[in-house]
């Protein structure tokens, strides 16, 4: 019986795939395995006084009455939530959910730039598959420099910020949209001292709660210090995250946006199994079509693992399939070597998607 691999083959005395052997080409005893200390951070839409932890994802994940509300695109007119993040694979996935959703339910959908160049963001909605042209030549998609709304004589301006955001929540509503969705880049205040910042988003709550607006206020946890940030979340509703994101000693998984699914790294043995399950599961309720998992950094994984992905794939309701990536993966060569990639559901694709 095959117990685990890691990029490499061989047999074993009774004549089956060796036990363990990893791409250094050296052998490791399971039991020896450090255990996986794991860091869960802001898993899901989530209330402030709430701390996200597996069990609370395991729960949500048994309510299926509120999947849509896990969306980081479901926002109710009046809300007012934050998304911090470290690194763009932790950002767009949540901004692509929050515009497209928007575009989709007639939103007037506002991006507030300042450490993305437009033309950047323009080349990121294609990626995300939204079409902006015909968005923007109509204006319901809008995309303005954060220090055009925000400054006033070169320093961030609270008053003008409120100001522009009652008007532009004001004439959405003239148009005929169903409200203003906006989002901006809230590293543009620094250059004004954090005080000014936290004036702007205490205040702008009063416009929020008309019901004509939602914002989602974007926070590079790089720029802003760590003692800055308790503070200017305590002022929103709720904080963001697509909830597909884990950082743990073994293993790491990101979302991907194009294609979707998720990009696992590390090792998926006993210590892990739970939340790799957990993300595989949680990703092909949250997104339509194709699961797209790319495995080529995955430098371990037992046969619970594998057991985890062939149960996704042939539970998956036709035409939606599961695919692994790249082809030249040890995981595929051992679906291979066990006969599993005959399983329905399962496509093995030759893409690499890193």
């Amino acid at each position: 019986m095959c117990d685990a691999v890691s990029g490499g083959g061989g047999q074993d005395a009774g004549g089956g795939p060796a036990r363990v052997l990893r791409r250094t080409g050296m052998g490791r005893d399971r039991d020896t395995r450090p255990t996986c200390r794991v860091t869960w951070r802001n898993l899901v839409v989530s209330p402030r006084d709430e701390r996200s932890c597996p069990a609370v994802w395991r729960r949500r994940m048994t309510s299926p009455e509120d999947d849509d509300q896990r969306s980081p695109g479901w926002i109710r007119p009046g809300e007012h939530l934050c998304l911090t993040f470290d690194d763009d694979e932790e950002r767009e996935p949540v901004l692509a959910a929050f515009v497209s959703d928007g575009l989709a339910r007639g939103d007037q959908v506002v991006y507030h730039t300042d450490m993305t160049h437009p033309a950047v963001l323009i080349g990121l909605l294609r990626g995300w598959g939204v079409d902006p042209d015909p968005f923007l030549a109509r204006g319901q998609l809008r995309i303005d420099g954060a220090e055009e709304i925000y400054f006033s004589d070169g320093r961030f301006d609270p008053d003008l910020a409120v100001e522009s955001l009652a008007r532009a929540a004001a004439g959405a509503l003239r148009q005929g949209y169903r409200a203003l969705r906006v989002t901006g880049e809230m590293s543009c205040a620094l250059r004004s001292g954090p005080e000014r910042l936290v004036e702007y988003e205490s205040r702008i709550k009063p416009i929020l709660d008309t019901g004509t607006a939602m914002a989602v206020c974007q926070y590079d946890r790089r720029l802003f210090a760590p003692e800055q940030l308790p503070r200017l979340r305590g002022i929103h509703d709720r904080e963001v995250s697509m909830g597909l994101r884990f950082d743990g000693g073994l293993l790491k998984i990101r979302p991907m946006v194009n294609p979707h699914g998720l990009r696992v790294e590390g090792e998926v043995d006993a210590a892990t199994l739970p939340v790799f399950t957990t993300a595989l599961h949680e990703a092909a309720r949250r997104m339509s079509g194709d699961i797209h998992v790319d495995v080529g950094k995955l430098a371990f994984v037992d046969l619970a693992g594998l057991r985890a992905i062939i149960d996704l794939a042939a539970g998956l309701k036709a035409p939606r399939s599961l695919c692994l990536s790249p082809e030249s993966s040890h995981v595929h060569q051992l679906i291979k070597m066990i006969g599993w990639d005959t399983t329905p559901g399962l496509r093995l694709s030759g893409d690499d998607l890193t």
